[in-house]
C-alpha cells in the first residue's frame, strides 16, 4: 500500500498551534526549521554590537537583527 503524501494549504499552517518553529510552505510541502539554540542567539549578538559599532564609526551601514 503506498501513502499518498500530504498536501498543505496556507489555512493549515495557519491553523497549527504556536510551538517556537518556523513554517513554511513550498509547492504544498511543509517544511519545519527549529528555533535558534541559545548559544547561536549569543554569538548573533555578538556579531550585531560589533557590526553596529564599525557601522556608526564608518557610517557605511546600518545593521539590524531579524528573526530566523
Amino acid at each position: 500500500m503506498l501513502l499518498q503524501p500530504t498536501y498543505y494549504t496556507a489555512d493549515m499552517v495557519r491553523a497549527r498551534p504556536d510551538d517556537g518553529n518556523r513554517y513554511e510552505l513550498v509547492w504544498g510541502e511543509l517544511l519545519v526549521s527549529p528555533s535558534p539554540r541559545m548559544w547561536h542567539q549569543r554569538v548573533t549578538g555578538r556579531i550585531f554590537v560589533r557590526l553596529t559599532a564599525f557601522c556608526a564609526v564608518w557610517g557605511a551601514a546600518e545593521a539590524f537583527i531579524s528573526p530566523a
